[in-house]
Formats: structure tokens, sequence, C-alpha cells
């Protein structure tokens, strides 16, 4: 069964490491193994967010590089963010 664990939006990857440990348990209590999809940012690519998934039962998954169709729902949550942030602050769209 597909379960959403928890949704974070960060830019620094000391606040995306705290919630994969929060939220993912230690690896003996993971049965079974928990699928960890993301897109392609800085701090999923990264080497120690890459290094955190050796202490957990994550199997990582990344969206294909320039496929929002790979992850619907967060690309449609993340347009509806920016949207709301240029009307909001009167951001340039350009």
């Amino acid at each position: 069964m597909r379960q959403r664990l928890f949704t974070a939006v960060t830019n620094h990857i000391t606040i995306g490491l705290e919630q994969l440990k929060l939220f993912a348990g230690k690896k003996e209590e993971q049965t079974p193994q928990v699928v960890f999809h993301t897109d392609q940012g800085s701090i999923y690519s990264s080497r120690a967010f890459c290094r955190a998934h050796e202490h957990y039962n994550i199997l990582r998954s990344m969206s294909r590089e320039e496929t929002a169709t790979d992850n619907p729902i967060i690309e449609a949550r993340n347009g509806w963010m920016k949207e709301v942030l240029y009307l909001d602050f009167r951001l340039a769209t350009t």
C-alpha cells in the first residue's frame, strides 16, 4: 500500500535529514522496506542525504529530470505554491 508519510518544503539539507530521521524510524523496525520518492532537488541528490539512507531500510526513488509526470501530485502542489507566492508578493514570473 502506498502512503505519504510526510511532505517538507525546504532548501536546507539539515532540515531534510532531520525529517528523514524523524519519520523513518530504525532499520529493524521497518518492515516492509520504505520507498522514498523525491524530485531531483539538490538536497535529495546530495551525498549526505544519500548516505543517510544506509542507516534505514529505505529504497531511494527519484523522478526523472524535467519530467513532472513522474510525480504529478507534488508538482501540482509546487505549481500552486509558486502561483500563490507570485500573487501575494507580486513577484515577476519571467
